[in-house]
């Protein structure tokens, strides 16, 4: 796969998770003529996708699958946080000494996806994605072994309580996407990887 495949589809994934985000806001959004087809929830994903797309500029695709941490906007209704702290708090994220609660960056990110729903050109919250390699990766959250010595248990129902876990702690910090282990399959098993 080429590489401006790969971003292509990149985006397509990001957008779709977003349009489930859409969901809740539009079940209060009145319909007229001019209701763009992104915004419809009663087309099918792929024209809602095709359709935002075909509007967004390349910096809007660009800030979904790597948002600016530098220079965030929020509508915080709980005065938690405002532009400069929440660019502040963005900016020392991967910072392993921040000790940030999953109550803190829930509002946080809460807050700058408001943003992103009312105050933008097009209304669409931003995506925020984590890691969670072996446990979400954030302070406060459970550090699991790593895949492969969860695959060594032989206990697909074990690994699917842990990543239940990491995706449940993601949610509560506000992240709707994380990485994590992908599936190799292996043509030779002594390949220390498998």
């Amino acid at each position: 796969m080429s590489s401006s495949s790969r971003s292509t589809a990149l985006v397509f994934v990001s957008l779709l998770s977003l349009l489930s985000i859409f969901r809740a806001v539009e079940a209060q959004t009145p319909r007229d003529d001019t209701t763009p087809p992104y915004r419809n929830p009663r087309l099918a994903i792929e024209d809602r996708v095709a359709d935002l797309l075909s509007r967004m500029t390349l910096e809007e695709k660009v800030g979904e699958i790597a948002p600016s941490r530098g220079s965030a906007h929020v509508v915080d209704p709980t005065g938690t946080f405002n532009d400069q702290t929440a660019s502040a708090t963005l900016i020392r994220m991967g910072d392993p000494e921040l000790e940030f609660t999953p109550r803190r960056a829930a509002i946080l990110r809460n807050a700058v996806e408001r943003y992103g729903r009312e105050k933008t050109r097009l209304g669409i919250p931003q995506l925020f994605m984590g890691e969670a390699l072996h446990g979400f990766m954030e302070y406060g959250s459970t550090s699991f072994p790593q895949a492969i010595g969860l695959a060594s248990t032989w206990d697909p129902a074990l690994v699917k309580q842990v990543f239940t876990a990491a995706g449940q702690e993601a949610g509560a910090a506000g992240v709707g996407q994380v990485f994590t282990p992908v599936l190799d399959l292996a043509r030779d098993p002594r390949w220390g990887r498998t």
